[in-house]
């Protein structure tokens, strides 16, 4: 709930935020989104984070979600101080158990990666190391290009993934360039 200074109505503190918020130029508060959450919702960036569960994989669903969490910061789609979703946001998106996504978001707290803010969400504290995000969009880029080239040669999802691995495994010992 919304706290009002005393003396000063609900209505009048809405009226007062809006007033303040389009002074810096910030969009209105969307249609269905509560206060609570706007006008943070309104700077966070366009690009969702795509979280995918791999059933046939083998690997929990919790180490999942971390790992996208992961991707998303190293790739730059989200920086510190973003909001990550919400527990509820993430559940819709791939139907899991809620206490999955707290699981989740409880290791990359330890990490040190995000933290929780009571009653309003999860937010990006640091990204993890690694290189800059613009080297990784650079080589990522490389890699679909690579990717495209391997399915042409008619290569599937899982000899792509095998070639990648016995190469990851064959450079194993070397020191990066």
């Amino acid at each position: 709930m919304t706290k009002v200074a005393p003396g000063v109505g609900l209505r009048a503190e809405r009226q007062r935020k809006r007033r303040a918020v389009a002074a810096l130029g910030i969009t209105p508060e969307p249609p269905g989104v509560t206060p609570a959450v706007w006008p943070h919702r309104c700077l966070q960036p366009a690009v969702v984070i795509s979280f995918r569960i791999d059933a046939r994989s083998g690997v929990p669903p919790y180490l999942h979600l971390i790992q996208r969490v992961r991707q998303a910061l190293r790739m730059g789609i989200r920086q510190p101080g973003h909001q990550l979703p919400t527990v509820k946001e993430v559940v819709s998106m791939v139907a899991v158990n809620p206490n999955t996504v707290f699981k989740a978001y409880h290791y990359l707290k330890h990490d040190g990666l995000v933290e929780g803010r009571t009653g309003v969400g999860t937010f990006v504290l640091r990204r993890p190391a690694g290189l800059p995000p613009e080297t990784q969009a650079k080589l990522g880029r490389t890699l679909r290009r690579w990717v495209g080239s391997a399915r042409k040669a008619g290569l599937d999802n899982e000899s792509i993934e095998s070639l990648v691995r016995s190469t990851l495994d064959q450079n194993e010992g070397e020191a990066p360039a």
